[in-house]
Formats: structure tokens, C-alpha cells, sequence
């Protein structure tokens, strides 16, 4: 796969907008309380429960 500028490769089905709803929760979030990292896996493929042990 090649890729050029401002292309980037996606997650087949992947929503956008989850980033931004991702966001809007961090920042309604009480100060002290926001995540230092938010995880988005929109292919499900496993990844938030292995990091999720790394910590």
C-alpha cells in the first residue's frame, strides 16, 4: 500500500466521528480525572485489552 500526503489508512467501517465524541467526553470530564490516553479501535481487533494490561 502506498501512501501520499494526507492519506492515511483506515479501519474498514470506521466512524470519524467516534474521535470527536471521544473528545467531548474528555473535555466534560472534571479536571484532575481526564485520561492521559484514549483508546479508539474501531476494527476491534484486541488492542484496548492489551493495553489496558500494560499499564
Amino acid at each position: 500500500m502506498r501512501l501520499g500526503p494526507g492519506r492515511l489508512p483506515t479501519a474498514k467501517g470506521a466512524d470519524v466521528g467516534d474521535v470527536a465524541n471521544a473528545i467531548v467526553e474528555i473535555v466534560g470530564m472534571p479536571f484532575g480525572s481526564r485520561p492521559f490516553r484514549r483508546h479508539i479501535d474501531p476494527s476491534q481487533d484486541g488492542a484496548e485489552i492489551v493495553n489496558a494490561m500494560a499499564v
